[in-house]
């Protein structure tokens, strides 16, 4: 009896207080890397420290000071400054809509026609992302 009392008291207890699950949430990009990081775990550590630019480039990537702290101190290393990644949907659109407009950039991207015979997704997103922050500068994208 006093064994079920102490168990109900315990319980109700833990239960009065305030989930803490919420203040341990962690982003995305900090989960992925954590498991990518404990899988790398069991590779040499020539393998592992080739990895670590990697590692801090993806931290930096997610905007997140303290992930990117984190992995720094880990691999004991800083981040370098990031090249921007070109736009390759806005590079193939652009002349495309210059020398044959936007009925051109469509055509071919329907009979799936060089230079979008691949990446057309990313071709015509970039153009109506294009045309919607210059028609519409009200809503950014």
């Amino acid at each position: 009896m006093t064994m079920k009392w102490l168990v109900t008291a315990l319980l109700g207890f833990a239960l009065s207080f305030p989930a803490t699950a919420q203040s341990c949430e962690i982003s995305e990009t900090a989960g992925l890397l954590d498991a990518a990081g404990s899988a790398a775990l069991v590779l040499p550590i020539e393998k592992r420290e080739r990895l670590a630019p990697q590692f801090i480039e993806l931290a930096q990537l997610s905007e997140e000071p303290d992930l990117q702290r984190f992995w720094e101190t880990r691999f004991e290393s800083s981040a370098t400054r990031l090249a921007p990644y070109p736009d390759y949907g806005w590079r193939t659109a652009e002349p495309l809509l210059e020398a044959e407009g936007v009925e051109g950039l469509i055509a071919r991207a329907e009979a799936r026609a060089a230079p979008l015979s691949f990446g057309r997704a990313d071709v015509l997103l970039a153009a109506g992302k294009h045309f919607r922050s210059s028609v519409c500068p009200y809503f950014p994208v």
